[in-house]
Protein backbone atom coordinates (compact mmCIF):
# COMPACT_ATOMS: atom_id res chain seq x y z
CA UNK A 1 0.00 0.00 0.00
CA UNK A 2 1.34 3.28 -0.80
CA UNK A 3 1.90 5.73 2.00
CA UNK A 4 1.20 9.44 2.29
CA UNK A 5 4.21 11.51 1.84
CA UNK A 6 5.15 14.90 3.62
CA UNK A 7 5.66 18.18 1.29
CA UNK A 8 9.58 18.38 2.11
CA UNK A 9 8.68 22.39 2.67
CA UNK A 10 6.01 22.99 5.24
CA UNK A 11 5.57 19.56 6.17
CA UNK A 12 1.70 19.12 4.70
CA UNK A 13 0.90 15.49 4.25
CA UNK A 14 0.24 14.78 0.73
CA UNK A 15 -1.57 12.26 -1.56
CA UNK A 16 0.72 8.94 -2.90
CA UNK A 17 0.27 10.70 -6.32
CA UNK A 18 0.79 14.18 -5.62
CA UNK A 19 3.21 16.11 -8.30
CA UNK A 20 3.00 19.86 -5.84
CA UNK A 21 1.63 20.54 -2.36
CA UNK A 22 -1.66 22.04 -2.25
CA UNK A 23 -0.57 24.65 0.61
CA UNK A 24 2.51 25.80 -0.35
CA UNK A 25 2.73 24.99 -3.99
CA UNK A 26 6.72 22.88 -3.72
CA UNK A 27 6.73 20.99 -6.79
CA UNK A 28 7.56 17.55 -5.85
CA UNK A 29 10.15 15.14 -7.67
CA UNK A 30 9.84 11.45 -8.02
CA UNK A 31 10.22 9.37 -4.46
CA UNK A 32 13.89 8.02 -4.01
CA UNK A 33 14.71 4.36 -4.90
CA UNK A 34 17.06 4.50 -1.77
CA UNK A 35 19.24 6.49 -0.05
CA UNK A 36 22.53 6.86 -1.14
CA UNK A 37 24.13 9.10 1.49
CA UNK A 38 24.60 13.33 1.63
CA UNK A 39 20.33 13.38 1.85
CA UNK A 40 18.91 15.29 4.34
CA UNK A 41 15.04 14.23 6.10
CA UNK A 42 12.44 15.42 4.64
CA UNK A 43 10.59 16.23 7.70
CA UNK A 44 13.25 17.15 10.14
CA UNK A 45 16.16 17.91 8.15
CA UNK A 46 18.62 15.05 9.72
CA UNK A 47 21.84 14.59 8.13
CA UNK A 48 21.69 11.07 6.43
CA UNK A 49 24.10 8.45 6.08
CA UNK A 50 24.24 5.60 3.28
CA UNK A 51 22.08 2.99 3.77
CA UNK A 52 19.73 4.62 5.91
CA UNK A 53 16.46 4.20 4.31
CA UNK A 54 14.59 5.49 7.52
CA UNK A 55 15.55 8.58 9.53
CA UNK A 56 16.85 8.14 12.85
CA UNK A 57 16.11 10.88 14.64
CA UNK A 58 12.23 10.62 13.16
CA UNK A 59 11.70 7.67 12.07
CA UNK A 60 10.63 8.79 8.38
CA UNK A 61 10.58 6.73 4.96
CA UNK A 62 12.93 8.04 2.92
CA UNK A 63 11.86 6.43 -0.12
CA UNK A 64 9.10 8.13 0.11
CA UNK A 65 9.99 11.39 0.19
CA UNK A 66 10.76 13.84 -1.15
CA UNK A 67 14.17 15.61 -1.24
CA UNK A 68 14.14 17.91 1.19
CA UNK A 69 14.74 21.61 -0.46
CA UNK A 70 17.17 24.89 -0.09
CA UNK A 71 16.12 26.31 3.01
CA UNK A 72 15.32 29.76 1.17
CA UNK A 73 13.07 27.85 -0.79
CA UNK A 74 10.34 28.04 1.58
CA UNK A 75 7.63 30.34 0.88
CA UNK A 76 3.83 28.96 2.49
CA UNK A 77 0.89 30.73 1.94
CA UNK A 78 -2.69 30.04 3.72
CA UNK A 79 -3.91 26.64 3.21
CA UNK A 80 -6.28 24.56 4.95
CA UNK A 81 -6.39 24.58 8.52
CA UNK A 82 -5.37 27.85 8.93
CA UNK A 83 -1.74 29.28 8.18
CA UNK A 84 1.84 27.54 8.45
CA UNK A 85 5.11 29.25 8.68
CA UNK A 86 6.27 31.10 5.82
CA UNK A 87 9.13 32.99 5.11
CA UNK A 88 10.17 35.75 2.85
CA UNK A 89 11.69 34.86 -1.14
CA UNK A 90 15.03 34.79 -1.30
CA UNK A 91 17.41 34.79 -3.98
CA UNK A 92 18.88 31.38 -4.83
CA UNK A 93 22.30 32.27 -4.03
CA UNK A 94 21.23 33.38 -0.70
CA UNK A 95 19.42 30.54 -0.02
CA UNK A 96 21.83 28.54 -0.01
CA UNK A 97 24.67 30.38 1.62
CA UNK A 98 25.89 30.50 5.23
CA UNK A 99 24.28 31.86 8.40
CA UNK A 100 25.30 33.58 11.11
CA UNK A 101 27.84 35.42 9.34
CA UNK A 102 29.26 38.33 11.61
CA UNK A 103 28.33 42.17 9.90
CA UNK A 104 31.48 43.39 9.13
CA UNK A 105 32.24 40.15 6.53
CA UNK A 106 29.72 39.52 3.04
CA UNK A 107 28.06 36.54 3.05
CA UNK A 108 31.28 34.00 1.04
CA UNK A 109 30.67 31.86 -1.86
CA UNK A 110 27.35 30.03 -2.31
CA UNK A 111 27.61 26.07 -0.78
CA UNK A 112 24.91 23.55 -0.53
CA UNK A 113 22.32 24.24 1.97
CA UNK A 114 23.81 21.88 4.26
CA UNK A 115 23.31 20.74 7.78
CA UNK A 116 20.05 22.64 8.63
CA UNK A 117 18.47 20.15 10.58
CA UNK A 118 18.88 18.05 13.77
CA UNK A 119 21.95 15.66 13.19
CA UNK A 120 21.24 12.30 14.88
CA UNK A 121 23.23 12.79 18.34
CA UNK A 122 22.79 16.20 19.28
CA UNK A 123 25.62 17.86 21.51
CA UNK A 124 26.04 17.75 25.13
CA UNK A 125 24.45 20.25 27.22
CA UNK A 126 25.54 24.00 25.97
CA UNK A 127 28.58 25.29 28.32
CA UNK A 128 29.58 28.87 27.87
CA UNK A 129 31.58 30.35 25.82
CA UNK A 130 33.72 33.62 27.42
CA UNK A 131 31.93 37.10 27.82
CA UNK A 132 32.51 39.92 25.92
CA UNK A 133 35.20 41.84 27.31
CA UNK A 134 33.51 44.00 28.75
CA UNK A 135 31.52 41.75 31.04
CA UNK A 136 31.77 41.28 34.53
CA UNK A 137 29.35 38.25 35.47
CA UNK A 138 30.86 34.81 36.16
CA UNK A 139 30.97 32.58 32.98
CA UNK A 140 30.55 28.98 32.88
CA UNK A 141 32.82 27.06 29.77
CA UNK A 142 33.07 23.70 29.06
CA UNK A 143 34.74 20.80 31.06
CA UNK A 144 38.17 20.75 30.90
CA UNK A 145 39.27 18.91 28.36
CA UNK A 146 42.77 17.14 27.04
CA UNK A 147 45.32 19.16 25.77
CA UNK A 148 44.84 18.99 21.74
CA UNK A 149 47.54 17.36 19.95
CA UNK A 150 49.00 20.21 17.23
CA UNK A 151 50.82 19.30 13.96
CA UNK A 152 53.45 20.66 13.24
CA UNK A 153 51.90 22.52 9.77
CA UNK A 154 49.82 24.45 13.32
CA UNK A 155 52.99 25.91 14.75
CA UNK A 156 53.74 28.25 11.73
CA UNK A 157 54.46 31.91 12.37
CA UNK A 158 50.93 33.43 12.18
CA UNK A 159 49.14 36.71 13.78
CA UNK A 160 45.81 35.09 13.88
CA UNK A 161 45.10 32.52 16.54
CA UNK A 162 42.33 30.10 18.09
CA UNK A 163 42.20 30.46 21.89
CA UNK A 164 40.55 27.74 23.83
CA UNK A 165 38.45 28.87 26.51
CA UNK A 166 38.64 27.39 30.02
CA UNK A 167 36.25 26.59 33.12
CA UNK A 168 36.35 30.36 34.07
CA UNK A 169 35.63 31.66 30.64
CA UNK A 170 38.89 32.82 30.71
CA UNK A 171 41.52 32.52 27.84
CA UNK A 172 43.32 29.26 27.90
CA UNK A 173 45.60 27.54 25.47
CA UNK A 174 46.17 29.50 22.20
CA UNK A 175 46.80 27.89 18.57
CA UNK A 176 48.58 29.74 15.70
CA UNK A 177 46.20 29.69 12.20
CA UNK A 178 48.63 29.16 9.75
CA UNK A 179 47.69 30.89 5.95
CA UNK A 180 47.38 27.06 5.11
CA UNK A 181 44.19 27.23 7.63
CA UNK A 182 43.60 25.05 10.62
CA UNK A 183 41.37 21.62 10.98
CA UNK A 184 39.56 20.10 13.86
CA UNK A 185 38.22 17.21 14.75
CA UNK A 186 38.60 13.95 17.62
CA UNK A 187 41.13 11.88 15.64
CA UNK A 188 42.36 13.79 12.37
CA UNK A 189 43.57 17.50 11.81
CA UNK A 190 45.79 19.82 13.00
CA UNK A 191 44.03 20.51 16.28
CA UNK A 192 42.73 17.30 17.86
CA UNK A 193 41.13 16.53 21.44
CA UNK A 194 41.12 13.17 21.41
CA UNK A 195 38.67 12.49 24.48
CA UNK A 196 35.84 14.66 23.17
CA UNK A 197 33.34 12.15 22.22
CA UNK A 198 30.98 14.94 20.63
CA UNK A 199 33.49 15.60 17.77
CA UNK A 200 33.84 14.04 14.90
CA UNK A 201 37.58 11.99 13.60
CA UNK A 202 37.07 15.15 11.24
CA UNK A 203 34.75 17.83 12.77
CA UNK A 204 35.52 21.88 10.98
CA UNK A 205 37.99 23.88 9.30
CA UNK A 206 38.84 27.37 9.61
CA UNK A 207 39.67 28.45 6.41
CA UNK A 208 41.54 31.67 5.96
CA UNK A 209 40.45 33.84 3.00
CA UNK A 210 42.78 37.06 3.27
CA UNK A 211 44.32 38.93 6.02
CA UNK A 212 41.49 39.28 8.36
CA UNK A 213 38.98 37.24 6.71
CA UNK A 214 38.44 33.57 7.70
CA UNK A 215 35.71 30.93 6.70
CA UNK A 216 34.33 28.18 9.50
CA UNK A 217 33.20 24.99 7.82
CA UNK A 218 31.64 21.95 9.26
CA UNK A 219 33.31 19.17 7.77
CA UNK A 220 30.22 17.10 7.52
CA UNK A 221 30.36 16.82 11.45
CA UNK A 222 27.47 14.52 13.09
CA UNK A 223 26.91 17.10 15.76
CA UNK A 224 27.79 20.88 13.48
CA UNK A 225 29.30 23.75 14.23
CA UNK A 226 28.00 26.09 16.79
CA UNK A 227 28.63 30.26 15.88
CA UNK A 228 27.80 32.93 18.52
CA UNK A 229 25.58 35.03 16.96
CA UNK A 230 26.19 39.06 17.21
CA UNK A 231 23.51 40.24 15.96
CA UNK A 232 19.56 38.97 14.57
CA UNK A 233 19.94 36.24 12.46
CA UNK A 234 17.41 34.65 10.42
CA UNK A 235 16.29 30.74 10.80
CA UNK A 236 14.02 28.36 9.40
CA UNK A 237 12.85 25.58 10.28
CA UNK A 238 15.09 22.65 11.47
CA UNK A 239 17.32 25.33 12.67
CA UNK A 240 19.50 24.60 16.46
CA UNK A 241 20.67 26.90 18.48
CA UNK A 242 22.28 26.74 22.00
CA UNK A 243 21.48 28.69 24.75
CA UNK A 244 22.80 28.10 28.26
CA UNK A 245 22.67 23.91 28.92
CA UNK A 246 19.67 23.34 26.22
CA UNK A 247 19.92 22.53 22.45
CA UNK A 248 16.61 23.69 20.79
CA UNK A 249 14.99 23.40 17.25
CA UNK A 250 12.95 25.19 15.61
CA UNK A 251 10.05 23.22 13.57
CA UNK A 252 7.17 23.72 11.55
CA UNK A 253 4.08 23.06 12.28
CA UNK A 254 2.85 19.84 10.13
CA UNK A 255 -1.04 19.96 10.66
CA UNK A 256 -2.65 22.59 13.05
CA UNK A 257 -5.00 21.20 15.59
CA UNK A 258 -8.76 22.19 15.03
CA UNK A 259 -10.93 22.65 17.85
CA UNK A 260 -13.63 19.75 18.10
CA UNK A 261 -17.37 20.70 16.54
CA UNK A 262 -19.51 20.83 19.15
CA UNK A 263 -21.80 18.02 20.80
CA UNK A 264 -25.44 16.93 19.00
CA UNK A 265 -26.64 19.27 21.18
CA UNK A 266 -24.89 22.38 20.36
CA UNK A 267 -22.69 22.36 23.80
CA UNK A 268 -19.32 23.36 22.99
CA UNK A 269 -16.10 21.53 24.24
CA UNK A 270 -14.54 24.00 27.39
CA UNK A 271 -11.31 25.17 27.79
CA UNK A 272 -8.89 28.30 27.79
CA UNK A 273 -8.96 30.14 24.63
CA UNK A 274 -6.06 29.49 22.33
CA UNK A 275 -4.01 31.71 20.10
CA UNK A 276 -3.06 29.62 16.81
CA UNK A 277 0.87 28.48 17.00
CA UNK A 278 3.12 29.47 13.88
CA UNK A 279 5.96 27.14 14.59
CA UNK A 280 7.73 24.97 18.16
CA UNK A 281 10.41 24.68 19.60
CA UNK A 282 11.80 21.39 20.75
CA UNK A 283 14.60 20.37 23.49
CA UNK A 284 16.86 17.68 22.11
CA UNK A 285 18.37 16.03 24.92
CA UNK A 286 22.14 14.08 24.83
CA UNK A 287 21.76 10.78 22.44
CA UNK A 288 19.03 12.06 20.16
CA UNK A 289 15.68 12.29 22.57
CA UNK A 290 13.09 14.69 22.26
CA UNK A 291 12.27 16.50 25.52
CA UNK A 292 9.72 19.10 25.63
CA UNK A 293 8.13 20.68 22.60
CA UNK A 294 6.96 24.45 23.33
CA UNK A 295 4.23 26.42 20.81
CA UNK A 296 5.18 29.45 19.67
CA UNK A 297 1.66 31.81 19.24
CA UNK A 298 2.87 35.26 19.95
CA UNK A 299 4.97 37.55 17.52
CA UNK A 300 7.63 37.83 19.67
CA UNK A 301 9.14 34.61 22.41
CA UNK A 302 11.70 35.85 24.70
CA UNK A 303 13.86 32.86 26.38
CA UNK A 304 15.59 32.80 29.51
CA UNK A 305 16.20 31.66 32.93
CA UNK A 306 13.54 34.01 35.15
CA UNK A 307 12.22 35.92 32.74
CA UNK A 308 10.48 35.52 29.18
CA UNK A 309 7.38 33.76 27.69
CA UNK A 310 10.08 30.28 27.63
CA UNK A 311 11.81 29.88 30.90
CA UNK A 312 14.28 27.34 31.90
CA UNK A 313 14.54 28.19 35.79
CA UNK A 314 17.27 25.35 36.23
CA UNK A 315 19.49 26.10 33.96
CA UNK A 316 22.33 28.50 35.67
CA UNK A 317 24.49 28.80 32.49
CA UNK A 318 21.48 31.04 31.17
CA UNK A 319 20.86 34.88 31.70
CA UNK A 320 17.25 36.38 33.04
CA UNK A 321 16.60 36.72 29.84
CA UNK A 322 18.95 34.87 27.08
CA UNK A 323 17.76 35.33 23.47
CA UNK A 324 14.29 36.15 21.41
CA UNK A 325 12.71 35.01 18.34
CA UNK A 326 10.84 36.78 16.91
CA UNK A 327 8.02 36.37 13.94
CA UNK A 328 7.62 39.34 11.83
CA UNK A 329 5.15 39.87 8.52
CA UNK A 330 5.26 42.02 4.95
CA UNK A 331 2.37 41.12 2.83
CA UNK A 332 2.01 37.70 2.70
CA UNK A 333 5.21 36.55 3.89
CA UNK A 334 7.04 36.15 7.23
CA UNK A 335 10.35 36.00 8.38
CA UNK A 336 11.68 34.55 11.60
CA UNK A 337 14.84 36.19 13.47
CA UNK A 338 16.95 34.80 17.03
CA UNK A 339 18.73 37.51 18.51
CA UNK A 340 20.45 37.20 21.41
CA UNK A 341 19.28 39.63 24.61
CA UNK A 342 23.68 40.40 25.46
CA UNK A 343 23.09 37.32 27.69
CA UNK A 344 26.72 36.58 29.16
CA UNK A 345 26.84 32.80 27.85
CA UNK A 346 25.72 33.69 24.24
CA UNK A 347 23.16 32.10 21.77
CA UNK A 348 25.30 29.70 19.01
CA UNK A 349 23.13 28.68 16.28
CA UNK A 350 24.28 26.27 14.36
CA UNK A 351 26.07 26.42 10.68
CA UNK A 352 24.50 26.07 7.29
CA UNK A 353 27.44 24.66 5.44
CA UNK A 354 30.22 27.48 6.65
CA UNK A 355 30.02 31.16 7.53
CA UNK A 356 32.52 34.04 7.45
CA UNK A 357 33.87 34.99 10.59
CA UNK A 358 36.67 37.69 12.25
CA UNK A 359 38.53 38.51 15.18
CA UNK A 360 36.71 37.65 18.43
CA UNK A 361 34.21 35.36 17.28
CA UNK A 362 33.22 32.49 18.97
CA UNK A 363 32.27 28.88 18.04
CA UNK A 364 31.42 25.45 19.54
CA UNK A 365 32.26 22.42 18.05
CA UNK A 366 31.97 19.15 20.39
CA UNK A 367 32.45 20.61 24.21
CA UNK A 368 35.50 23.08 23.14
CA UNK A 369 34.77 26.52 22.71
CA UNK A 370 37.41 28.69 20.46
CA UNK A 371 38.02 32.35 19.66
CA UNK A 372 39.21 33.65 16.84
CA UNK A 373 42.15 36.19 18.21
CA UNK A 374 43.89 38.48 15.31
CA UNK A 375 47.06 40.41 16.80
CA UNK A 376 48.35 43.25 14.74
Amino acid sequence: MTSHRPCPACGTLLSPNASACDVCGFSLPPSQAGNAGGAKCARCGTDLAPGFDFCPTCGLDQRKAAPRPPTGALRVRQGPGGPKLEFSPMSAAASTGPVASPPAHPASAPVPAAPVGSPPAPLAPALAAGPPPAASAPVAAPPAADAPAVAPAAAAASSAYLVAIDREGREGSRHPLPATGLSIGREQGQLVFSSDRFLSALHARVETVEAGRFVLVDAGSRNGVYLRITRPEPVFPGDMFLIGQHLLRLENIETPERERPPGADGTLIFGTPLDPPWARLVVLGRGGLSGDIAYLRTRQVVLGREEGDLRFPSDRFMSRRHARIALATEGQSMSVTLEDLESVNGTYLRLRGRANIGPNDTFRVGDQILRLTVES
